[in-house]
């Protein structure tokens, strides 16, 4: 540092500054602004020179505009202020100091005047300008989570002022915001000539949950509804079960069981409280939501359902309480009890509130060879609204009736 200020003596020493007498130099002459980290402290200098031959020194004097935010410190023995002789040349080396909170540019200001003399004034000025380790936060939009393949943006969001910032991401870009597709960790650094800082997030995928069926079986004074989603990318799902739109839980005339984390089972008990209302099924991820087509509650009341071998075939027959809007029935044979298949479609009642017996014969199960036959019935109502039976079982060898 000291041969530095002797070179810039010795180079500077004839210069003048119009009509005064005296003169001064920075050390070093640039960059103007100093960009100073907050926090830190550097060393800088002014070279004056007195080159008159008047016999008056020089005052001067160096100031911090805002001394709370920048710091002024003498360096090797040098006063901030002084006189230098007439004629003569003075190195001020000094230190500066940006303090916590300091925040804009500032000035460290060197004053020369004549000390006895009317020549002006003269001023020359350190322009400090602060900087400081950048802190940030690291957003996702619209959220940190890909939904449907959908892109989310990862965006670099500075929280004070600092600048000069260059950012560096785990993917190897080097932008504030990027768009990602992909579940996983992505992490970012961001650092200027004052520090860096480092922030990850991690990001999910889900898809939106697709409901495939709803079953409906009404059983006298009770309603028994289950409902089987798709859980595409196993992040768990959701139930809420409604009656004409509005939630509706466990208790009461409601009965409510995951049977698995893609199937829930509502149980609707007294039905003639509920009669006409439609429960369906809300099933939602952090990605959207879908909903069941619904059931129906009671639209046919079925008092039995039974089947009897004869000699000719399987007679099934089935006895309504009441029916409302009924379209019609579809029979449906199984052999395991879980595959069935349509076998007839028989009219409805549409509207009625007094008993009606059905009845068909099922004469091609006998040439079927199988022992065991499962029925059940679906009913449709003009609304398209299915519901579903009890199933009920019939041995080819005896004669089996089940009643519900």
């Amino acid at each position: 540092m000291v041969k530095k200020l002797l070179f810039w003596m010795l180079l500077l020493g004839s210069i003048r500054l119009g009509a005064q007498d005296y003169l001064a130099i920075k050390l070093p002459a640039a960059p103007d602004p100093l960009v100073t980290c907050v926090g830190s402290t550097n060393n800088v200098a002014f070279l004056i020179q007195d080159l008159g031959l008047n016999g008056a020194g020089t005052l001067y004097s160096i100031s911090s505009s805002d001394p709370a935010a920048v710091t002024v410190n003498m360096l090797g023995g040098v006063p901030l202020s002084g006189t230098v002789s007439n004629p003569g040349v003075l190195v001020v080396p000094f230190s500066y100091t940006v303090n916590a909170g300091a925040n804009g540019t500032y000035q460290i200001d060197l004053v020369l005047s004549c000390d006895g003399c009317s020549d002006p004034d003269v001023t020359e000025t350190f322009n400090v300008e602060t900087n400081m380790a950048p802190i940030i936060s690291l957003d996702a939009t619209p959220s940190a989570l890909i939904c449907n393949s959908t892109d989310v943006a990862l965006t670099i969001e500075v929280l004070n002022d600092a600048s000069g910032l260059a950012y560096l991401w785990n993917t190897a870009e080097a932008t504030a915001a990027i768009l990602v597709s992909v579940a996983g960790t992505y992490s970012v650094s961001v650092s200027n000539a004052c520090g860096m800082t480092s922030e990850e997030i991690i990001i999910e995928s889900e898809i939106t949950p697709q409901v495939v069926s709803q079953s409906c079986i009404n059983l006298g004074d009770q309603l028994i509804t289950t409902v089987e989603a798709l859980d595409l990318d196993n992040t768990g799902l959701n139930f809420q079960w409604l009656e004409n739109g509005n939630p509706i839980f466990d208790g009461g005339d409601f009965s409510i069981t995951m049977l698995s984390p893609t199937s829930s089972q509502l149980v609707v008990s007294n039905l003639t409280m509920h009669h006409l209302s439609i429960f369906d099924a809300q099933v939602e991820n952090d990605c959207g939501l879908d909903f069941s087509d619904g059931c129906l509650a009671v639209p046919v009341e079925l008092r039995s359902f039974t089947g009897q071998t004869l000699e000719e075939g399987v007679l099934l027959k089935w006895i309504t309480e009441t029916e409302t809007d009924n379209d019609f029935f579809s029979l449906e044979r199984s052999f395991d009890g879980q595959s069935f298949t349509p076998i007839s479609i028989l009219a409805g009642a549409g509207t009625s509130l007094t008993p009606i017996e059905y009845a068909f014969l099922d004469r091609e199960v006998l040439e079927l060879g199988q022992n065991t036959v499962y029925y059940r019935l679906k009913q449709t109502d003009f609304d398209g609204a299915e519901s579903f039976s009890e199933i009920i079982i019939v041995r080819l060898q005896g004669i089996v009736t089940l009643e519900v």
